[in-house]
Parts: C-alpha cells; structure tokens; sequence
C-alpha cells in the first residue's frame, strides 16, 4: 500500500520509503541465495569434507583483546605480572591470558586471570601517584599528571 509521498509499508505494517523498502528485500533475497547455495555445496560434498580434528591438533588460539599502543611502566608492570594476587597462589600471570582493559587517560589496568586458581587479577601499567588524605577514588596514574603539568607548562 502506497501513500501519495512515495511511503510504502514493510511486512511489518510500518511506513517507509520505498527505496528502503526495495533495498531491505533485495538483501533479503540475496541472503536467501546465499543460504541456499551454501547448503547445496555442503550436501554435493558430503561428509567427507569435514575436516576430522584429532587429538594431536593443536587448540585454535583465540586473538588478543587488546589493540593499539600503551605507554607502560615496565618495572610496574613486571612486578604485577610475577605473581597472583591470591595469598595462596604463587603463579606468575601471563599478559597473553589478558582479558580486557580499563584505559584511564595514558594509564590502564589489565584485567588478567590467574592460570592455576582462575582469579581475576588488576595489573597496573603504570605508577600510581601518592593519594593524599582528603582524595577520594582511585588514585591518578604518574603519567596522566606529568602530561598535564607538561601541558601546562608548554
């Protein structure tokens, strides 16, 4: 159903161009194919072209979750790579296992599991500045402080 501003309805019964509209089905449809094409070549093949994993192939690795570049504090990031936050654990981590990233301005801490006992441990990658006593949340990273008085100074 057409109104006279060129608006047609889509299968839900909403108004839309109707470019739009043609744009969506023709998608649509072209997945369809796909599907369809897809599947005839997985059944022309049949089951001989599964590949057959065996127990002595290698687990897939999964991709690292970080990207980009990160200014970091290498002493402070060793000291907390060597060892788990847990009293009762005694494995070093490993920035490999890293799951994810809190970034605070140049600063940030790697969330990083522990291999053995599985806790989740904060790694800084940077110095932590002293907090004096009427601060309150975390406590600002060297870095973020040298770039703002390097800015202010400048």
């Amino acid at each position: 159903m057409e109104d006279g501003d060129g608006h047609v309805r889509t299968k839900k019964g909403r108004f839309a161009k109707r470019g739009a509209v043609s744009r969506t089905e023709s998608a649509t449809a072209s997945r369809a194919l796909k599907r369809k094409l897809s599947e005839a070549e997985n059944s022309a093949a049949g089951p001989a072209a599964v590949p057959s994993f065996t127990a002595a192939s290698p687990p897939a690795k999964k991709p690292f979750p970080l990207t980009g570049r990160r200014a970091v504090h290498l002493s402070t990031l060793a000291a907390g790579l060597s060892q788990c936050q847990n009293s009762s654990c005694d494995a070093s981590l490993h920035l490999e296992d890293c799951q994810g990233e809190l970034r605070y301005g140049l600063g940030t801490v790697l969330h990083i599991p522990c291999r053995s006992c599985s806790m989740m441990n904060k790694v800084d990658g940077d110095t932590r500045a002293e907090r004096t006593a009427n601060q309150r949340g975390p406590q600002a990273f060297v870095s973020n402080r040298k770039a703002a008085l390097g800015k202010l100074f400048v």
